[in-house]
C-alpha cells in the first residue's frame, strides 16, 4: 500500500463475526480468521484462504476501491492523530474538530469500541491505539504503531474486501499485461456486484456500491480522486461498519471462470 500505513490485515478478525475456530462446520467466506490458542488466551491468526470458485487457486483479500487511493485522505489523519492525541479523550477531542471527516471517524471508533472478540481473544478497543509509545512528530512509522489499527479498520473494512484471485492470475502476462486491479479500482468486480447487488448470497451494500462507482467516476480513466471525493466514499464506507458487530458483510466470493489466459468474474453464477 501506499507508505505502507494501516497495515493490519487482520484487525477484522478482533470481530467475532469474522471468526472461525474449525469446530462450527464448514468455513463460509465470513469465516475469515482462525482463533489460535496462546496460552489461556486467544490471538487472531492469519487470513483463512479458500479455493476461488470455478478455479484452482487460492483467493486472497483483495482490495476493491484501492489502498492508495484510501491514504490519501487517511495517511495525513493518521499523522496528525498521532501527533496530537496521547489518550482515547484526545482521539475523542480530535475526531470532533474533523469536519467532514468526523462522520465516518466516529464509526470507526465506534466499531472499534463495540465489536466483540469472544473466546477470550484481546478486545480491539484495547488495539487500536498505542498511547504507550511516545509520538514523534512527523514521523509515519511512529504514527502507525500508535494509531495504525484504528485506521486498519477503515482500510480493511470487508465491504471493500472480494475474496479474489492474485492480480497476477487476472492477466495476461505474457503479452505484457499488467495485473488486475494492481492499484487502481477494481472495475471489474464493481461491475459484477452491480450484476447482483439485489442477490442476497451476495449481501452487497447498496450505498457503499454506489459511493464505490461514484468515486471512480470522479477519479476518472487513470487519474487520482480528490480528497472531498474519498471522503465522500469513506463516509458510505464507514458507515457500514455499526452493522457489521450484528451481522457481517463483505469478503464477496463468487465463481470465476477462464478469458483466455486471464481470471475473470464469471456472468453466469455467484458460487
Amino acid at each position: 500500500m501506499a507508505d505502507d500505513i494501516a497495515k493490519n490485515s487482520l484487525v477484522h478478525g478482533y470481530n467475532s463475526k469474522y471468526q472461525f475456530n474449525g469446530a462450527t462446520g464448514s468455513a463460509t467466506r465470513y469465516h475469515a480468521f482462525p482463533l489460535e490458542a496462546k496460552g489461556a488466551r486467544f490471538a487472531v491468526g492469519s487470513f483463512t484462504y479458500m479455493k476461488v470458485a470455478g478455479t484452482d487457486v487460492f483467493d486472497h483479500q483483495g482490495h476493491i476501491v484501492p489502498q492508495n487511493w484510501i491514504a490519501i485522505v487517511i495517511k495525513p489523519l493518521m499523522q496528525q492523530m498521532s501527533d496530537e492525541c496521547k489518550s482515547l479523550a484526545d482521539v475523542e477531542l480530535f475526531i470532533a474538530r474533523q469536519g467532514p471527516n468526523k462522520a465516518w471517524l466516529e464509526s470507526t471508533l465506534r466499531y472499534g469500541m463495540t465489536a466483540v472478540a469472544g473466546a477470550s481473544a484481546p478486545r480491539l478497543q484495547d488495539l487500536m491505539f498505542d498511547f504507550d509509545t511516545n509520538p514523534i512528530t512527523g514521523d509515519l512509522g511512529n504514527a502507525e504503531s500508535r494509531v495504525g489499527n484504528f485506521f486498519s479498520i477503515v482500510t480493511w473494512n470487508p465491504v471493500n474486501i472480494c475474496r479474489a484471485p492474485a492480480d497476477t492470475t487476472r492477466a495476461d502476462t505474457t503479452c505484457g499485461e499488467k495485473p488486475v486491479p494492481g492499484e487502481a479500482l477494481d472495475k471489474p468486480v464493481l461491475e459484477h456486484l452491480r450484476r447482483y447487488v439485489q442477490n442476497a448470497t451476495l449481501g452487497v451494500d447498496a450505498a457503499w456500491l454506489a459511493a464505490a462507482e461514484s468515486l471512480g467516476a470522479a477519479a476518472g480513466n487513470g487519474g487520482a480522486p480528490s480528497d472531498k471525493s474519498v471522503t465522500d466514499y469513506l463516509i458510505a464506507s464507514c458507515a457500514t461498519l455499526d452493522s457489521q458487530i450484528h451481522r457481517p458483510k463483505g469478503f464477496y466470493a463468487f465463481k470465476w471462470v477462464k478469458d483466455q489466459a486471464r481470471l475473470i468474474p464469471s456472468a453466469a453464477s455467484l458460487t
